[in-house]
C-alpha cells in the first residue's frame, strides 16, 4: 500500500480484506483494476477485525 496513497488515505490498513468496490463484488485483482477511476471517489467495502466497514478512496 502506497504512503500517503488513495487507500491510506481513507484509513484502510494492511490486512483489510476488500470485498466490493463500486458496488461490485470483487473476486480478483483484475476486477479490482476495471472498477478504478482515473479520477473521482469510489466506495468499498473491507472486511476487518469480523466487520464490514465502508469506505470512500478518492482519487
Amino acid at each position: 500500500m502506497q504512503k500517503d496513497g488513495p487507500c491510506s488515505s481513507a484509513g484502510i490498513l494492511p490486512g483489510d480484506v476488500l470485498l466490493m468496490a463500486g458496488g461490485n463484488k470483487v473476486d480478483g485483482v483484475e476486477k479490482l483494476e476495471r472498477l478504478l477511476p482515473s479520477s473521482g471517489k469510489l466506495t468499498v467495502t473491507v472486511r476487518r477485525n469480523q466487520e464490514n466497514r465502508k469506505v470512500d478512496l478518492q482519487f
